[in-house]
């Protein structure tokens, strides 16, 4: 089986590679300090579908191969907005799915960027032995 790779998605059906094992299906993110945007990388199937659904997911390139007689996607690389996604939050399940927000970013008040300082918590001060002033 051949693999193809597309810029546009046309519809297609969205399976696994029949070549592979399952547990070989991977999500990888990529991102640095201060992006505002990740790449993301799928083979998992709902993850694909779950990106090719999001309304600010920009599509890299797909993955599509022949599988019984039909072309399908089996993978997607992207970008997507780093606060279109639900990680250290509980979800629903443990399903990988949920990691993508359904949500577009410009409706949802948690895809804004935050930045994180990495400050230190301030230390909690000794009540002084020396009488209050009046």
């Amino acid at each position: 089986m051949i693999y193809k790779t597309r810029r546009r998605y046309r519809g297609e059906p969205i399976c696994a590679d029949p070549t592979v094992d399952p547990k070989e299906n991977e999500t990888a993110l990529h991102f640095s300090a201060g992006d505002r945007y990740l790449w993301i990388s799928s083979y998992e199937p709902a993850i694909v579908s779950r990106l090719l659904g999001h309304p600010d997911f920009r599509i890299g390139h797909l993955v599509l191969m022949n599988t019984n007689g039909r072309e399908c996607v089996v993978g997607v690389v992207g970008k997507l907005p780093i606060g279109a996604l639900s990680i250290g939050r509980s979800r629903p399940s443990d399903s990988h799915e949920f990691i993508v927000v359904r949500k577009k970013c410009s409706e949802a008040r948690r895809c804004r960027v935050r930045h994180v300082t990495t400050k230190r918590p301030r230390k909690k001060r000794k009540p002084s032995k020396k009488p209050a002033k009046r």
